[in-house]
Formats: C-alpha cells, structure tokens, sequence
C-alpha cells in the first residue's frame, strides 16, 4: 500500500525529528538514506523501531519513503504504509518517533557528500539551526550541573533583538538568544556605557515561555514610559527600555 500525494518538484529536504529522545534532530533527504534502531545512517534510541525500517528511494521525480519490512510500517495521520511519497509539511511516524519534513534553507543547500552518519545519531552541524544547537549545549549542562534549577541558564523561546536607536550606544544591536542575562555599567557580557546607567540597570529571563524585564535595585528605567520595577513584566515586540539618552527598541522574532 502506498501513500501518494500531488507535489510539485523535488525541493532539498529535511528530516527533523519532533518527539523522543532524539527530538529537534534534523537530516537531510538523500538517495539511499536509511532509518533504523541498530543499522542506518539515522540511528536512533527507539524501541519500537525495526533495526533497520526504512529507507530513502527517488522514483519518477519524487522523494520516497520505503518500509523495509517491519511490522510498524511507516504511520501517516494513523494509517499504515509500506511506501510514502515525502514533500514539505508532511509528518510521518516510524515506531514511536514522529518526524516532520521540511524544505532546506538555501543558505543550507550543499552536497550530499558533505553529510556523513556513522555509528549513531551524527547531525551536521549546517543542518541545525542556532537555537537548536544553543538549546542542546544548555540541556546537557543541565545534565551535567550540580547547581539548582534556578541557577540553570534558559533559553527564550523567540530571538531577543535590542536595537539601540538613541545615546552613545545608537547603531548597536544586541541579539540574545538565552537568560538570564544582566545589563549594566559593570556588566561583562551586556555592557551599557550611558553615564545614566547602573551597575545592575536590567534583567532579561524567560519563564513560561516568556521573556521577561526586570529593572535593577538601583536603577531608573523607564518601559514604555513607565519607570519599570523589580517585579517581572513579560516583554513584547516594540516596547521601548530608556534611561538616560538611550533609548532600545526591543524586537521579538
């Protein structure tokens, strides 16, 4: 039984993974690319999984998915397959790993060659995202950290742009992709150089999949206006952070 769809023609595509343990992993489609639990260029930690389940073929202009003979077969909105024709949006499980096939960016468009998977999971790097790449070396050190939870560095759930419009600092944009992060006089990795500002002028966290301001102890910060306080105010795209001259346009992407 095959799965067919209408598609136009082949784009690069990307096989990312959306559950699991292995969730926010990202492949490329290519000619012979195989999936399985023990055997495969994909191989991942899922029991339900055959040793080697399915592999990647190129029929008649379209990107295809084979079963290689496992019970599971190949899952797409609850129906089994043994075949499935691949295209951008679609989401397919094989075991219990769900995955969703995206185009490739063309910034990330490069030869098959220069994939190579052995052993295990091996993502390369030009396929993962920043925010992917950031969000596991924070996982792991959660992992590894003896230090309690709220010590733990958190990624925000969009890009955090701070564009300066005014001040000595005016032309400058900060691009954060993590919390907490502190702004300020002393600060080493969000320095301010307006003579206005604090040691501890500012606070950027994320909680709920927020971002959030808090002013510091000392400082006098307006928010939209308003002097802000060292209670948390979740942040949104075009609010305004003043003190002093400087004025920062906050954009969330």
């Amino acid at each position: 039984m095959t799965c067919r769809i209408n598609r136009m023609e082949q784009p690069q595509l990307l096989l990312r993974i959306l559950d699991g343990h292995h969730k926010g992993t990202r492949a490329p489609v290519r000619e012979g690319f195989v999936i399985g639990r023990k055997d495969g260029d994909l191989i991942l930690k899922d029991s339900k999984m055959s040793v080697k389940h399915a592999r990647v073929e190129w029929r008649e202009n379209e990107w295809v998915l084979v079963d290689l003979g496992s019970s599971n077969k190949i899952k797409v909105e609850g129906d089994r397959f043994g075949e499935v024709v691949i295209y951008p949006g679609l989401q397919f499980t094989i075991g219990s790993t769900t995955f969703e096939v995206l185009e490739r960016p063309r910034a990330e468009r490069v030869k098959d060659k220069d994939f190579e998977f052995t052993g295990s999971v091996e993502v390369p790097v030009e396929s993962l995202t920043w925010r992917e790449i950031l969000s596991s070396l924070i996982s792991r050190a959660q992992a590894l950290s003896t230090n309690p939870p709220e010590a733990f560095v958190r990624p925000f759930p969009t890009t955090v742009r701070f564009e300066f419009i005014s001040g000595v600092q005016h032309g400058t944009t900060w691009h954060l992709g993590y919390g907490p992060r502190e702004a300020g006089a002393t600060s080493f990795d969000l320095p301010l150089y307006d003579s206005a500002a604090a040691d501890s002028c500012f606070l950027i966290d994320t909680a709920e999949g927020k971002v959030l301001f808090r002013a510091g102890l000392q400082s006098i910060v307006r928010l939209n206006g308003r002097v802000a306080t060292i209670e948390a105010t979740e942040l949104r795209s075009g609010d305004r952070i003043e003190f002093g001259k400087t004025r920062i346009r906050v954009l969330l992407d």
